[in-house]
């Protein structure tokens, strides 16, 4: 368990600090530049229903049955290279823990729309049987960074954020 938290944590951390200083601190001054522009510009960020596979009945998904799914994001002066759009698959059962076991799957930007508008897809699969239910969100992403939801942004399909 110790080697797992310096392989995963620690080291990783050492390396992003080294990275920082490096080039008298450019790269820590590039992402703080990138963490400026997207809490300026993420309000008007948004994401709206694609369309999904024509199905008989649109409320079931089948264990390892693909499903298509689209959405297309408003994503105004933020580089699509900058976020993350992901499926977020929620399982209809408690574990033993209590919490809902769920999967992100990312999904991949299909076309420019034009004006600050992308379509995004992803064809989802459920690893387990059982009830599913599905939402959509966009969060920052930065290469530099791994910790995903750092900046407490996120917009989600149906319209909260």
């Amino acid at each position: 368990m110790v080697k797992d938290y310096v392989e995963k944590l620690y080291l990783p951390a050492m390396k992003l600090g080294d990275d920082y200083r490096k080039d008298d601190f450019s790269t820590s001054k590039e992402y703080s530049n990138w963490r400026e522009r997207m809490e300026q510009n993420w309000s008007h960020v948004h994401l709206y229903t694609g369309e999904a596979d024509p199905r008989q009945d649109n409320d079931s998904l089948h264990y390892n049955e693909p499903f298509k799914l689209n959405v297309r994001a408003f994503l105004g002066e933020i580089n699509p290279a900058d976020v993350r759009v992901q499926v977020y698959l929620v399982e209809d059962r408690v574990n033993a823990l209590g919490n809902k076991p769920y999967e992100l799957v990312d999904m991949s930007k299909k076309k420019d729309l034009g004006s600050g508008n992308y379509l995004y897809e992803a064809t989802i699969r459920p690893s387990n049987s059982g009830r599913y239910h599905y939402t959509v969100r966009m969060i920052p992403f930065h290469k530099k960074h791994r910790q995903l939801g750092e900046l407490g942004l996120v917009t989600w399909l149906n319209g909260t954020e």
